[in-house]
């Protein structure tokens, strides 16, 4: 199975136009990379300090292909990983993300599902030591300080099944917004 990408590279207001930015010798531009990983999801944000923020990993078929797209990228960490829901299609490949790069922060909804991929993925979190936080409506997601991350939805209390308590992301960088 190929797997392509899709990389849309937006340039915003960002921190590398300002002294504090250049500074750090930050750049100015967010990349938003949404990975086509067959049947599934997997949204890659790479701040202008270069650090990562994956919304969803696809299936597992396709895991190893999306380590590879993100390490070819220069990515050695995933600061904030995000299953949107528990549905292979959206987190089988994040075991293989989990494994493969130190995670800093692990969310999803804490939808209860009995799927066989999500008690892996749950038990890989703990052993490897990643925070496991439920995200939930202004959950603010630190990525670096160039780029707003926040959780749009779901809502607190959780009420109806797992597909309408899935996780959105907001992420604003200057005037541009991504969900």
């Amino acid at each position: 199975v190929a797997i392509m990408a899709s990389r849309t590279v937006f340039t915003a207001a960002g921190p590398g136009g300002t002294t504090l930015g250049k500074a750090f010798g930050v750049g100015t531009e967010m990349t938003v990379h949404f990975v086509d990983v067959g049947q599934g999801d997997a949204t890659l944000v790479v701040s202008p300090a270069g650090n990562a923020l994956l919304v969803d990993a696809g299936p597992n078929i396709n895991a190893p292909k999306l380590v590879g797209y993100i390490r070819a990228l220069g990515i050695s960490d995933v600061d904030i990983a995000v299953a949107t829901h528990a549905y292979s299609e959206h987190i089988g490949g994040m075991d293989e993300i989990i494994g493969a790069f130190p995670v800093r922060e692990y969310y999803d909804p804490g939808y209860p599902y009995p799927g066989a991929d999500y008690a892996e993925l749950l038990r890989l979190v703990s052993a490897r030591g990643v925070p496991y936080l439920q995200a939930r409506c202004n959950t603010e997601l630190f990525v670096d300080p160039w780029i707003d991350a926040i959780v749009a939805y779901p809502l607190a209390p959780l009420s109806g099944d797992i597909t309408t308590n899935c996780v959105t992301v907001k992420v604003t960088m200057g005037d541009f917004d991504v969900l």
